[in-house]
């Protein structure tokens, strides 16, 4: 019953807002708590790594912002939703989250590199639920990154989860994905 009432919530959003340019109406919080302030920008953005639409070494561009972590570091929803879907594998798995802003606008978050995922398909979350947790040690050095970090996501739709790695010009991006740095700008202190 679940897969089916969020089916239906997809589908309905992406008949009015997929492809459309919208300004929310909301107020952000950082993905991690330990943040000192969870609803400042200028703290968040100081640990910005890669953003959006940035050049990657496999010709594709970076559809979110890299969030910098540390190791075993839980991650919190940027705002109130529901659990879409949870996929993907080492050290891709990947948590979507549908929202609804105070105008009923639908806009999707997906965050990807978890180690561990506390949390399910239909759960409803809040901006102080503990979602999952970034990769251990352990977990950071067997996929090669050289620092562990969230990569978080602003999607217009979940319908094709791996469309990223097949968007090759910023046109190709925004069909898919909303630019992350100035919606963090925007909706938070």
């Amino acid at each position: 019953m679940k897969k089916i009432i969020i089916l239906t919530l997809i589908i309905l959003s992406l008949s009015s807002f997929a492809y459309a340019r919208v300004s929310f109406d909301m107020k952000l919080s950082a993905p991690f708590n330990t943040v000192e302030d969870r609803d400042s920008y200028s703290e968040l953005s100081k640990r910005f790594m890669d953003g959006f639409g940035a050049y990657r070494n496999r010709g594709h561009l970076h559809s979110a912002q890299d969030i910098k972590g540390d190791y075993g570091e839980a991650v919190y929803p940027v705002y109130d939703g529901v659990v879409v879907d949870i996929w993907g594998k080492f050290p891709y798995k990947t948590l979507a989250i549908m929202h609804t802003d105070n105008n009923r606008r639908v806009f999707y978050t997906s965050s990807v590199h978890l180690g561990e995922a506390y949390v399910e398909a239909g759960d409803y979350v809040t901006k102080n639920t503990k979602i999952g947790r970034l990769l251990t040690r352990e977990e950071q050095k067997r996929a090669y990154y050289s620092k562990v970090h969230l990569h978080l996501e602003f999607r217009k739709s979940i319908i094709n989860k791996r469309v990223s790695a097949k968007c090759y010009t910023i046109e190709q991006l925004l069909v898919y994905f909303y630019d992350t740095q100035p919606i963090f700008k925007k909706h938070m202190n």
